[in-house]
């Protein structure tokens, strides 16, 4: 079972059973982190969402006019039709990125997972950690979401980058907490 921790957990995820293969029994999955990826795009969220209820509306409103046989109630309806899809669109892609990138913290080791058809996994033990990098630009401090960027002392280069989840800096805190 996770326990997600202080602030982080607005980010986490619980989960019933480990989604992760444990090294052992006394390793313990802490934490789930996705991206917070409606946080991130919020002007864009809020852009199509508008544009999929006005295409809605606009369906609805083509459909009336449609029905008495005026002409321009069909370009209300490919206009509404069209904006609908634009912004279910994004809004779609958006949490699907969402849901497919995560980061799993154990007592032992972080694991980053992404995607849906190529799976791409790297984990980084807590002992060895050489590196955490946390990137936050001003709106992001402000929002409570930011990047982390992991290395271990066998390589030079990051290990695990991750863009745009809850609350960065309790994650660092807790990753070194585990070292």
């Amino acid at each position: 079972m996770a326990q997600p921790l202080g602030p982080a957990a607005a980010g986490a995820e619980e989960v019933d059973e480990p989604s992760v293969t444990l090294a052992s029994d006394d390793e313990t999955e802490l934490v789930v982190v996705r991206p917070a990826i409606f946080r991130s795009h919020l002007f864009g969220v809020i852009l199509c969402a508008l544009l999929l209820l006005g295409g809605i509306g606009l369906i609805i409103f083509g459909a009336m006019t449609a029905a008495l046989l005026v002409v321009p109630g069909l370009y209300f309806l490919v206009g509404g039709a069209l904006g609908a899809l634009l912004g279910g669109f994004f809004l779609l892609k958006w949490w699907i990125i969402g849901k497919t990138h995560k980061l799993t913290i154990t007592t032992e080791r972080s694991i980053y997972r992404s995607g849906i058809i190529h799976r791409f996994t790297s984990e980084v033990r807590h002992e060895d950690v050489r590196n955490i990098e946390l990137d936050q630009k001003l709106k992001e401090r402000l929002l409570k979401f930011g990047d982390i960027a992991i290395s271990s002392s066998g390589q030079d280069d990051m290990e695990i980058v991750i863009r745009d989840i809850p609350h960065p800096q309790d994650v660092a805190d807790l990753i070194r907490r585990q070292q």
